[in-house]
């Protein structure tokens, strides 16, 4: 389970450390999304969406069944 927040230095909240360790730490919390099997996206903005897509597109070039949810508060926009 990977969470994550817009944090200012692009990691979860509450993490610190160097340069070195920061960029290590973001490529493990990518493998972790890329690997999983259901992915829970909150916020529907342009990131969210981007990141859903990404996720999604990613999941059918490696032959992967990934379940991705989007969640945000605005009503659809088909309704």
């Amino acid at each position: 389970m990977a969470s994550w927040t817009n944090a200012g230095n692009g990691l979860p909240n509450g993490y610190n450390g160097n340069r070195e360790e920061r960029l290590e730490r973001l490529k493990d919390y990518g493998q972790e999304l890329l690997n999983a099997k259901k992915v829970v996206i909150v916020g529907g903005g342009l990131v969210g969406v981007e990141l859903a897509g990404d996720v999604a597109g990613y999941g059918k070039l490696e032959h992967k069944d990934v379940d991705v949810t989007l969640v945000h508060s605005k009503r659809p926009s088909h309704e």
